[in-house]
Protein backbone atom coordinates (compact mmCIF):
# COMPACT_ATOMS: atom_id res chain seq x y z
CA UNK A 1 0.00 0.00 0.00
CA UNK A 2 1.92 3.06 -1.20
CA UNK A 3 0.64 6.33 0.22
CA UNK A 4 1.35 10.04 0.27
CA UNK A 5 -0.55 12.54 2.40
CA UNK A 6 -3.32 10.04 3.09
CA UNK A 7 -3.85 10.97 6.73
CA UNK A 8 -7.53 11.71 6.15
CA UNK A 9 -8.34 8.10 5.24
CA UNK A 10 -5.43 5.82 6.11
CA UNK A 11 -6.51 4.89 9.63
CA UNK A 12 -9.69 3.25 8.32
CA UNK A 13 -7.75 1.57 5.51
CA UNK A 14 -5.19 0.12 7.95
CA UNK A 15 -7.84 -1.14 10.36
CA UNK A 16 -9.59 -2.92 7.51
CA UNK A 17 -6.34 -4.79 6.80
CA UNK A 18 -5.26 -5.83 10.30
CA UNK A 19 -8.80 -7.05 11.10
CA UNK A 20 -9.04 -9.35 8.08
CA UNK A 21 -10.36 -12.84 8.86
CA UNK A 22 -7.28 -14.18 7.05
CA UNK A 23 -4.56 -13.66 9.66
CA UNK A 24 -1.41 -14.92 7.92
CA UNK A 25 -0.54 -11.70 6.16
CA UNK A 26 1.96 -8.85 6.23
CA UNK A 27 1.00 -5.26 5.53
CA UNK A 28 3.69 -3.30 3.69
CA UNK A 29 2.82 0.40 3.88
CA UNK A 30 5.21 2.53 1.83
CA UNK A 31 5.33 6.22 2.69
CA UNK A 32 6.08 8.05 -0.56
CA UNK A 33 7.18 11.35 0.98
CA UNK A 34 4.15 12.34 3.06
CA UNK A 35 4.03 15.74 4.74
CA UNK A 36 0.95 15.00 6.86
CA UNK A 37 0.40 12.56 9.73
CA UNK A 38 -0.22 9.48 7.55
CA UNK A 39 3.07 7.82 8.50
CA UNK A 40 2.46 8.50 12.19
CA UNK A 41 -0.90 6.78 11.98
CA UNK A 42 0.70 3.72 10.35
CA UNK A 43 3.42 3.70 13.02
CA UNK A 44 0.77 3.52 15.73
CA UNK A 45 -0.83 0.50 14.07
CA UNK A 46 2.59 -1.14 13.59
CA UNK A 47 3.37 -0.65 17.29
CA UNK A 48 0.48 -2.93 18.23
CA UNK A 49 0.57 -5.32 15.26
CA UNK A 50 3.88 -6.89 14.23
CA UNK A 51 2.49 -7.81 10.81
CA UNK A 52 2.62 -4.15 9.75
CA UNK A 53 5.82 -2.81 8.14
CA UNK A 54 6.22 0.91 7.49
CA UNK A 55 8.76 1.75 4.77
CA UNK A 56 9.80 5.42 4.57
CA UNK A 57 12.41 6.17 1.92
CA UNK A 58 11.36 9.61 0.71
CA UNK A 59 9.40 10.44 -2.44
CA UNK A 60 10.00 7.84 -5.15
CA UNK A 61 6.73 7.96 -7.07
CA UNK A 62 3.74 5.65 -7.11
CA UNK A 63 5.07 3.06 -9.60
CA UNK A 64 8.51 2.71 -7.94
CA UNK A 65 6.71 2.31 -4.60
CA UNK A 66 4.46 -0.41 -6.04
CA UNK A 67 7.50 -2.30 -7.35
CA UNK A 68 9.32 -1.76 -4.05
CA UNK A 69 6.42 -3.42 -2.29
CA UNK A 70 6.53 -6.36 -4.70
CA UNK A 71 10.23 -6.79 -3.97
CA UNK A 72 9.80 -6.63 -0.21
CA UNK A 73 6.79 -8.96 -0.07
CA UNK A 74 7.54 -12.41 1.31
CA UNK A 75 4.28 -14.11 0.40
CA UNK A 76 3.28 -16.16 -2.62
CA UNK A 77 0.36 -13.79 -3.16
CA UNK A 78 0.35 -9.99 -3.05
CA UNK A 79 -2.85 -8.04 -2.41
CA UNK A 80 -3.12 -4.49 -3.71
CA UNK A 81 -4.65 -1.82 -1.53
CA UNK A 82 -4.99 1.96 -1.66
CA UNK A 83 -4.83 4.15 1.41
CA UNK A 84 -8.22 5.76 0.76
CA UNK A 85 -10.19 2.50 0.39
CA UNK A 86 -11.53 -0.02 2.89
CA UNK A 87 -11.35 -3.83 2.60
CA UNK A 88 -14.36 -5.84 3.66
CA UNK A 89 -13.42 -8.28 6.46
CA UNK A 90 -13.20 -11.52 4.46
CA UNK A 91 -11.70 -10.10 1.26
CA UNK A 92 -8.27 -11.75 1.59
CA UNK A 93 -9.66 -15.07 2.83
CA UNK A 94 -12.01 -15.35 -0.13
CA UNK A 95 -9.34 -14.46 -2.68
CA UNK A 96 -6.65 -16.72 -1.21
CA UNK A 97 -9.09 -19.63 -1.23
CA UNK A 98 -9.94 -18.85 -4.85
CA UNK A 99 -6.31 -18.77 -6.05
CA UNK A 100 -5.46 -21.88 -4.02
CA UNK A 101 -8.20 -23.71 -5.90
CA UNK A 102 -7.42 -22.23 -9.32
CA UNK A 103 -3.69 -22.54 -10.12
CA UNK A 104 -4.42 -21.39 -13.70
CA UNK A 105 -5.44 -17.93 -12.44
CA UNK A 106 -2.68 -15.35 -11.96
CA UNK A 107 -4.76 -12.47 -10.63
CA UNK A 108 -8.21 -12.17 -9.11
CA UNK A 109 -10.18 -9.03 -8.35
CA UNK A 110 -13.63 -8.47 -6.95
CA UNK A 111 -16.64 -6.20 -7.04
CA UNK A 112 -16.89 -2.93 -5.11
CA UNK A 113 -19.13 -0.74 -3.07
CA UNK A 114 -18.70 2.93 -4.00
CA UNK A 115 -18.01 5.69 -1.49
CA UNK A 116 -18.68 9.27 -2.57
CA UNK A 117 -19.01 12.23 -0.21
CA UNK A 118 -18.91 9.83 2.73
CA UNK A 119 -21.88 7.77 1.54
CA UNK A 120 -21.50 4.08 0.68
CA UNK A 121 -23.71 2.69 -2.10
CA UNK A 122 -24.09 -0.42 -4.17
CA UNK A 123 -23.13 0.77 -7.66
CA UNK A 124 -25.24 0.32 -10.79
CA UNK A 125 -24.75 -2.97 -12.62
CA UNK A 126 -22.45 -1.55 -15.30
CA UNK A 127 -19.79 -0.76 -12.67
CA UNK A 128 -19.45 -4.51 -11.90
CA UNK A 129 -16.69 -6.34 -13.73
CA UNK A 130 -16.99 -9.70 -15.53
CA UNK A 131 -15.95 -12.86 -13.71
CA UNK A 132 -14.27 -15.08 -16.30
CA UNK A 133 -11.04 -14.61 -18.24
CA UNK A 134 -12.45 -14.44 -21.74
CA UNK A 135 -15.02 -11.79 -20.81
CA UNK A 136 -12.34 -9.82 -18.95
CA UNK A 137 -10.09 -9.85 -22.02
CA UNK A 138 -12.98 -8.65 -24.18
CA UNK A 139 -13.60 -5.75 -21.82
CA UNK A 140 -9.89 -4.89 -21.61
CA UNK A 141 -10.01 -3.91 -25.27
CA UNK A 142 -11.86 -0.75 -24.33
CA UNK A 143 -11.79 -0.31 -20.55
CA UNK A 144 -10.38 -1.66 -17.33
CA UNK A 145 -11.87 -4.92 -16.08
CA UNK A 146 -10.26 -5.36 -12.65
CA UNK A 147 -10.42 -2.75 -9.90
CA UNK A 148 -6.77 -2.34 -8.93
CA UNK A 149 -7.16 -2.16 -5.11
CA UNK A 150 -9.35 -5.29 -5.14
CA UNK A 151 -6.76 -7.57 -6.71
CA UNK A 152 -4.79 -10.49 -5.28
CA UNK A 153 -1.82 -11.36 -7.51
CA UNK A 154 0.60 -14.25 -7.84
CA UNK A 155 3.84 -12.41 -7.08
CA UNK A 156 6.11 -14.53 -9.33
CA UNK A 157 3.86 -14.06 -12.38
CA UNK A 158 3.67 -10.29 -11.92
CA UNK A 159 7.45 -10.02 -11.63
CA UNK A 160 7.97 -12.29 -14.65
CA UNK A 161 5.65 -10.02 -16.66
CA UNK A 162 7.84 -7.01 -15.87
CA UNK A 163 5.84 -5.72 -12.88
CA UNK A 164 4.58 -2.13 -13.09
CA UNK A 165 6.14 0.02 -15.82
CA UNK A 166 7.47 3.48 -15.03
CA UNK A 167 6.13 5.03 -18.26
CA UNK A 168 2.60 4.61 -16.88
CA UNK A 169 2.51 7.19 -14.11
CA UNK A 170 -1.26 6.65 -14.11
CA UNK A 171 -3.37 3.64 -15.20
CA UNK A 172 -0.34 1.42 -14.56
CA UNK A 173 -2.74 -1.35 -13.55
CA UNK A 174 -4.43 -1.38 -16.95
CA UNK A 175 -1.07 -1.84 -18.68
CA UNK A 176 -0.25 -4.67 -16.25
CA UNK A 177 -3.56 -6.50 -16.85
CA UNK A 178 -3.01 -6.41 -20.61
CA UNK A 179 0.44 -7.96 -20.18
CA UNK A 180 -0.67 -10.51 -17.58
CA UNK A 181 -3.51 -11.68 -19.85
CA UNK A 182 -0.89 -12.76 -22.38
CA UNK A 183 0.69 -15.24 -19.94
CA UNK A 184 -1.97 -16.22 -17.39
CA UNK A 185 -5.72 -16.16 -16.79
CA UNK A 186 -7.56 -13.41 -14.94
CA UNK A 187 -10.73 -13.54 -12.86
CA UNK A 188 -13.03 -11.50 -10.63
CA UNK A 189 -15.05 -12.73 -7.69
CA UNK A 190 -18.77 -11.95 -7.77
CA UNK A 191 -18.43 -10.79 -4.14
CA UNK A 192 -18.09 -7.16 -3.09
CA UNK A 193 -14.69 -7.04 -1.39
CA UNK A 194 -13.90 -3.32 -1.07
CA UNK A 195 -15.39 0.06 -0.30
CA UNK A 196 -13.92 2.08 -3.15
CA UNK A 197 -13.67 5.81 -2.58
CA UNK A 198 -14.18 8.34 -5.37
CA UNK A 199 -12.82 11.87 -4.86
CA UNK A 200 -11.23 14.71 -6.82
CA UNK A 201 -7.70 14.08 -5.47
CA UNK A 202 -7.36 10.76 -7.31
CA UNK A 203 -4.62 10.61 -9.94
CA UNK A 204 -6.93 9.99 -12.89
CA UNK A 205 -9.24 12.83 -11.81
CA UNK A 206 -6.35 15.29 -11.44
CA UNK A 207 -4.67 14.16 -14.67
CA UNK A 208 -7.48 13.33 -17.08
CA UNK A 209 -5.39 14.06 -20.16
CA UNK A 210 -2.46 11.93 -19.02
CA UNK A 211 -4.81 9.12 -18.00
CA UNK A 212 -6.34 9.12 -21.47
CA UNK A 213 -2.92 9.14 -23.19
CA UNK A 214 -1.62 6.32 -20.98
CA UNK A 215 -4.77 4.26 -21.54
CA UNK A 216 -4.43 4.61 -25.31
CA UNK A 217 -0.70 3.83 -25.11
CA UNK A 218 -1.23 0.65 -23.09
CA UNK A 219 -3.75 -0.53 -25.65
CA UNK A 220 -1.43 0.41 -28.52
CA UNK A 221 1.44 -1.55 -26.93
CA UNK A 222 -0.82 -4.61 -26.52
CA UNK A 223 -1.83 -4.43 -30.19
CA UNK A 224 1.82 -4.22 -31.24
CA UNK A 225 2.72 -7.28 -29.16
CA UNK A 226 -0.27 -9.19 -30.53
CA UNK A 227 0.92 -8.42 -34.07
CA UNK A 228 4.36 -9.85 -33.29
CA UNK A 229 6.07 -6.45 -33.24
CA UNK A 230 8.28 -5.12 -30.42
CA UNK A 231 6.62 -3.44 -27.47
CA UNK A 232 7.04 0.32 -28.06
CA UNK A 233 7.23 1.10 -24.33
CA UNK A 234 10.80 1.40 -23.06
CA UNK A 235 12.26 2.30 -19.68
CA UNK A 236 12.87 5.87 -20.86
CA UNK A 237 9.53 6.31 -22.67
CA UNK A 238 7.63 9.48 -21.78
CA UNK A 239 3.95 9.30 -22.69
CA UNK A 240 2.71 12.69 -23.89
CA UNK A 241 0.87 14.18 -26.86
CA UNK A 242 3.94 14.17 -29.07
CA UNK A 243 4.70 10.51 -28.36
CA UNK A 244 1.19 9.19 -28.99
CA UNK A 245 1.05 11.19 -32.22
CA UNK A 246 4.16 9.32 -33.38
CA UNK A 247 2.39 6.08 -32.56
CA UNK A 248 -0.61 7.05 -34.68
CA UNK A 249 -3.17 8.80 -32.48
CA UNK A 250 -4.70 11.71 -34.38
CA UNK A 251 -3.83 14.85 -32.34
CA UNK A 252 -7.04 16.56 -33.46
CA UNK A 253 -9.09 13.97 -31.58
CA UNK A 254 -7.41 14.28 -28.18
CA UNK A 255 -9.21 17.36 -26.85
CA UNK A 256 -12.61 16.05 -27.91
CA UNK A 257 -11.95 12.70 -26.21
CA UNK A 258 -10.77 14.35 -22.99
CA UNK A 259 -13.81 16.65 -22.93
CA UNK A 260 -16.11 13.64 -23.33
CA UNK A 261 -14.29 11.76 -20.54
CA UNK A 262 -14.71 14.67 -18.15
CA UNK A 263 -18.38 14.91 -19.00
CA UNK A 264 -18.82 11.18 -18.39
CA UNK A 265 -17.08 11.51 -15.01
CA UNK A 266 -19.49 14.30 -14.04
CA UNK A 267 -22.41 12.08 -15.02
CA UNK A 268 -20.96 9.24 -12.94
CA UNK A 269 -20.54 11.56 -9.98
CA UNK A 270 -24.20 12.60 -10.13
CA UNK A 271 -25.26 8.98 -10.36
CA UNK A 272 -23.09 7.74 -7.48
CA UNK A 273 -24.25 10.67 -5.33
CA UNK A 274 -27.88 9.72 -5.88
CA UNK A 275 -28.64 12.88 -7.91
CA UNK A 276 -30.75 10.98 -10.41
CA UNK A 277 -32.27 13.93 -12.23
CA UNK A 278 -28.87 15.52 -12.82
CA UNK A 279 -27.44 12.14 -13.78
CA UNK A 280 -30.21 11.60 -16.32
CA UNK A 281 -29.61 15.02 -17.86
CA UNK A 282 -25.83 14.43 -18.00
CA UNK A 283 -26.31 11.02 -19.62
CA UNK A 284 -28.70 12.44 -22.22
CA UNK A 285 -26.11 15.11 -23.05
CA UNK A 286 -23.46 12.39 -23.46
CA UNK A 287 -25.65 10.38 -25.79
CA UNK A 288 -26.36 13.32 -28.05
CA UNK A 289 -22.77 14.60 -28.05
CA UNK A 290 -21.02 11.28 -28.66
CA UNK A 291 -23.45 8.40 -29.21
CA UNK A 292 -20.76 5.99 -30.43
CA UNK A 293 -18.61 5.76 -27.24
CA UNK A 294 -21.70 5.80 -25.02
CA UNK A 295 -23.40 2.96 -26.86
CA UNK A 296 -20.18 0.92 -26.89
CA UNK A 297 -20.01 1.27 -23.10
CA UNK A 298 -23.64 0.21 -22.74
CA UNK A 299 -23.12 -2.85 -24.97
CA UNK A 300 -20.08 -3.90 -22.93
CA UNK A 301 -21.99 -3.51 -19.67
CA UNK A 302 -24.98 -5.53 -20.93
CA UNK A 303 -22.73 -8.33 -22.23
CA UNK A 304 -20.79 -8.44 -18.96
CA UNK A 305 -23.99 -8.49 -16.90
CA UNK A 306 -25.44 -11.24 -19.08
CA UNK A 307 -22.24 -13.29 -18.78
CA UNK A 308 -22.29 -12.95 -14.98
CA UNK A 309 -25.87 -14.23 -14.86
CA UNK A 310 -25.12 -17.16 -17.17
CA UNK A 311 -21.69 -17.89 -15.69
CA UNK A 312 -20.32 -17.91 -19.22
CA UNK A 313 -18.13 -15.69 -21.39
CA UNK A 314 -17.27 -15.14 -25.00
CA UNK A 315 -14.32 -17.03 -26.42
CA UNK A 316 -11.79 -14.26 -26.97
CA UNK A 317 -8.00 -14.12 -26.65
CA UNK A 318 -5.50 -11.32 -26.41
CA UNK A 319 -3.89 -12.49 -29.65
CA UNK A 320 -6.79 -11.16 -31.70
CA UNK A 321 -6.94 -7.82 -29.91
CA UNK A 322 -8.09 -5.04 -32.17
CA UNK A 323 -6.12 -1.89 -32.83
CA UNK A 324 -6.53 0.56 -29.95
CA UNK A 325 -9.59 2.77 -29.94
CA UNK A 326 -9.97 6.06 -28.17
CA UNK A 327 -11.74 5.52 -24.85
CA UNK A 328 -12.11 6.73 -21.27
CA UNK A 329 -9.19 6.32 -18.83
CA UNK A 330 -8.87 2.80 -17.54
CA UNK A 331 -8.57 3.41 -13.79
CA UNK A 332 -11.13 4.73 -11.32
Amino acid sequence: MPFRNAGQYISEAMESLVTQTYARLEVIAIDDGSSDDGAVIVERVAARDSRVRLISEGPRGFVPSLNRGLKLARGEFVARMDADDVCLPDRIARQVAFLDGRPDIGAVGGQILTVLDGTTRTPPFWIDNPLEHDAIVTMLKSRNALHHPTTLLRRDIVIAAGAYRSAFTVVQDYDLWLRLAERTRLANLPDRVLRYRFHDAQATERNTELAFLCTWSARHAAAERAAGRPDPIRVDTVIDRAQVAQWGLDPSKIDAEISWIRASHRARGHLLSGRRVRAFGAVVALVFSRPGPFLRRVRLAIRASSARRRGTATNTTVANAESPQTAWPASR
